[in-house]
């Protein structure tokens, strides 16, 4: 039932983004297909090529293939048959090296990348903090106790993940540590299927993976798409901080409001610091625009726990991204 209700209050949301750029280019009519099934998200791919329904119907075949396959093999919870994803890596976690699908190669070595490039403030051997929380946010009753999270976080070492590539081999050595990629794996695998349909020459359709958007290439008018950045105040009068035109490129939010419990008065949202082990308090949202879907759906992580100075220095770094961070009391940063 919760699961639902968070794919219910997704696709709300997603309507309601969806509303606002219909209002902005209502001559746009774009055929949309929806998949409830993977990512425990609502995903939604548009075209706006005004192609027939065969191309279409195409085309939508291609990415729900690529969606389904992904879904299985970074899936940290649930076992498939013949398949070797990341809940059996974390289950043979001390075991010794795991031959896995190239896919999951691809992935952590990607992780591995953000990791570096964040200085750990993104990390997917967090699994044993994360679980926690995760636990916890499920039972609804209580926060985990500092004990508790600071044992975890001494089977968080993601030098203890071994990847071989030539093997095709992936090892956890530290019998305790566990790998959580809700930071990187939808990003990853919208980037992926856009570039297999810019490879196919497919342009003119958004893919948008619970929020995640993912423009491909751009409309046969040559325009990029006009996207709203959600207000976290469900209270204040304007739905959206500000809107951004998004062509051939991705945008990715992360906010307080997404995924959380409260106990007592306090909410804990999903996204935990690193130092801290509790739920990062310098923003209640941070969206990343980037030719990466992938790159996006990591910053947006990893900026959460950075301060504004830290962000600025990272994307000077990187030259190519456009952070918007919100914070409580309604400030806007926009760094580019």
């Amino acid at each position: 039932m919760k699961t639902l209700t968070r794919k219910i209050a997704a696709l709300a949301a997603l309507l309601l983004s969806v509303l606002a750029l219909a209002s902005c280019e209502q001559q746009i009519v774009a055929k949309n297909r929806i998949f409830y099934e993977y990512f425990d998200t609502v995903s939604v791919v548009y075209d706006y090529t005004g192609g027939t329904q065969a191309d279409f119907d195409a085309t939508c075949a291609l990415v729900e293939a690529e969606l389904a396959e992904c879904h299985r093999l970074y899936d940290i919870y649930e076992e498939y048959d013949g398949v070797t994803n990341l809940k059996t890596l974390n289950d043979r976690a001390g075991m010794g090296a795991v031959k896995v699908d190239e896919r999951i190669i691809d992935l952590l070595t990607f992780s591995v990348e953000m990791y570096e490039l964040t200085d750990g403030n993104v990390n997917v051997a967090m699994g044993s903090v994360l679980s926690i929380w995760h636990r916890e946010r499920e039972l609804g009753e209580k926060i985990p106790t500092p004990e508790e999270l600071s044992a975890a976080a001494e089977h968080t070492d993601i030098t203890k993940m071994v990847i071989d590539r030539e093997a095709m081999t992936v090892e956890l050595c530290d019998p305790e540590m566990s790998l959580d990629v809700g930071a990187v794996a939808k990003g990853y695998t919208a980037e992926r299927i856009a570039l297999m349909l810019k490879e196919r020459g497919i342009s003119g359709y958004v893919l948008d993976f619970g929020g995640n958007l993912r423009a491909v290439g751009e409309k046969p008018s040559g325009d990029g798409w006009v996207s709203g950045i959600r207000n976290p105040d469900p209270l204040a009068p304007d739905a959206y901080v500000r809107t951004v035109m998004v062509r051939d490129a991705a945008l990715v939010t992360s906010g307080t409001y997404e995924r959380f419990y409260t106990v007592g008065e306090v909410s804990y949202h999903h996204i935990i610091s690193k130092d801290t082990l509790m739920p990062a308090d310098k923003y209640v949202s941070v969206t990343i625009m980037s030719p990466s879907s992938a790159l996006a759906d990591a910053l947006s992580t990893a900026v959460f726990n950075m301060t504004p100075d830290e962000a600025r220095s990272l994307a000077d770094s990187l030259g190519n991204i456009e952070i918007t961070l919100v914070t409580a009391d309604g400030e806007v940063t926009v760094i580019s």
